[in-house]
């Protein structure tokens, strides 16, 4: 079996429930976050991909249903579909 280079690696896409705490992960120049993390209770980083959705929600612990993928040397991520606050963050606790 030879592996062509130039071959396309299929990602694997997983339905999942987790539980984690939303963090940020990266900011633009003005520093204003444009994407975040959800580390799961088992420490297990995975990058949301639809962050735009949940950028109020930083520092909030959550139960979420999403797609896991993962992404070819860049770790996992999750598309997230549902979620629930299960403890808001101490510093938005009045945005929910």
């Amino acid at each position: 079996y030879k592996h062509d280079k130039g071959q396309q690696r299929r990602r694997q896409c997983i339905s999942m429930k987790v539980d984690g705490t939303i963090y940020p992960a990266d900011w633009d120049e003005a520093g204003h976050v444009t994407a975040l993390d959800l580390v799961t209770n088992d420490n297990q980083v995975l990058r949301i991909s639809n962050s735009e959705k949940l950028l109020a929600y930083q520092d909030a612990t959550i139960s979420a249903e999403g797609i896991v993928a993962q992404q070819h040397r860049a770790g996992k991520s999750i598309s997230i579909k549902r979620f629930s606050v299960t403890q808001p963050s101490p510093e938005f606790s009045d945005a929910y």
